[in-house]
């Protein structure tokens, strides 16, 4: 096999794609392959990423230099649209090439953790691959460091994200990073996986209290997509990102700890950290199964990531 190119990734936001991305590229890594991911055009201004061809790159990923706007901003809704009737065009004319996994079925694993899907396509000289549930449980594990610097952002996301938590360790033994979910998940569903600040709050009071933690020595990291009263967090120093979701995404990864809502974005930060994520549950915490737990781990209360 000559190249892979992730064609399509179902349209999910940055960490649904970071999941998919990193677990196609433990595989490419692995075998020694050359990955293209034509469909992370709207995020890549962030990342330090290599180039794809000239056509793709003038097409798609030079719309969105230094464009920090979220999924819904009217730009992005037009060039997705684009793309989609581009790749649909591409998808057309590959089909003996392409694997496509739609959000309904199993979870597609790739080699080294499972080579079962791709056996019968080991000879194509280009794979496309459509799809956000392709994953990689060992090569992400295997390739960390290799993930980690191949996502590295941009230098001054880097600078900005490393002043920020340098200013906070210089004055706190422990920084916990706490990502509040709001928008969509208050709700999406019902609400069902929306974790209000307040309720966030006392999950963190219980998890000071349980593991005996001094508060004295701690820092909030608070990084959310609404307002958050930092008064709710009474008797805690607190710092507020203030930042855009990749500067978030780093900021957590930064972090001793990240507690947070049931999403993937927290999850991907702490896989990037090596660091534990804490899932709050509205039904009760479950503190014995997060007891041993040291670095990052496939959280079972975290049921977006599909690991």
């Amino acid at each position: 096999m000559k190249k892979i190119v992730i064609i399509k990734s179902s349209g999910g936001e940055l960490a649904n794609q970071l999941w998919n991305y990193a677990s196609i590229l433990a595989y490419t890594k692995e075998k020694n392959i050359p990955l293209e991911n034509w469909a992370f055009f709207e995020y890549a201004t962030y990342f330090n990423l290599p180039k794809h061809s000239w056509l793709i790159e003038h097409m798609f990923f030079n719309r969105f230099k230094n464009d920090i706007t979220r999924k819904n901003a009217f730009k992005k809704r037009m060039w997705r649209k684009i793309y989609d009737i581009f790749s649909r065009s591409v998808m057309n004319l590959k089909k003996k090439s392409l694997v496509r996994v739609m959000d309904n079925e199993r979870t597609f694993y790739l080699p080294p953790t499972s080579d079962e899907h791709l056996r019968e396509l080991q000879g194509k000289e280009t794979l496309y691959l459509d799809g956000w549930i392709f994953r990689n449980s060992l090569g992400i594990a295997k390739h960390h460091k290799y993930i980690s610097d191949y996502f590295a952002p941009q230098a001054h996301i880097k600078e900005k994200v490393d002043s920020f938590c340098n200013t906070l360790r210089a004055k706190h033994k422990i920084m916990i990073g706490v990502h509040i979910r709001q928008g969509d998940y208050k709700t999406w569903k019902g609400g069902a996986y929306y974790i209000s600040p307040k309720e966030m709050s006392g999950t963190i009071q219980e998890y000071l209290e349980t593991y005996n933690i001094n508060k004295d020595e701690v820092c909030l990291v608070i990084a959310s997509d609404g307002k958050v009263d930092e008064s709710l967090f009474e008797g805690l120093s607190t710092a507020l990102t203030h930042m855009n979701m990749v500067e978030d995404l780093f900021v957590l990864s930064k972090c001793d700890v990240v507690i947070g809502s049931d999403s993937t974005f927290g999850d991907f930060a702490a896989y990037l950290g090596n660091i534990p994520h804490v899932i709050a549950k509205k039904d009760g915490m479950d503190w014995e199964y997060y007891k041993s737990k040291v670095g990052f781990f496939e959280n079972k209360y975290c049921t977006w990531v599909h690991y």
